[in-house]
């Protein structure tokens, strides 16, 4: 599946209970925020290496900030 087939199955999920319309910008960027707050906060105060190395270990995780970030965008 691409980006793409992604978001449109998003998109017919929302649609179907009525969530396609209910949206704002504060929401967005509040998300977008925390989600991005997630992800830092795996990989704060430690070196560039180590930043790679948890990354690679936790890959699950860091996917699922990626993907629900992506998920604001549809």
């Amino acid at each position: 599946m691409d980006i793409k087939d992604a978001q449109n199955k998003i998109r017919m999920f929302d649609k179907a209970r009525g969530w396609d319309e209910n949206w704002n910008m504060k929401d967005l960027l509040l998300n977008i925020t925390e989600e991005g707050g997630e992800m830092w906060n795996l990989v704060k105060w430690v070196d560039d290496n180590s930043q790679k190395k948890i990354v690679n270990e936790k890959k699950g995780e860091v996917s699922d900030y990626i993907g629900d970030t992506l998920f604001s965008f549809t």
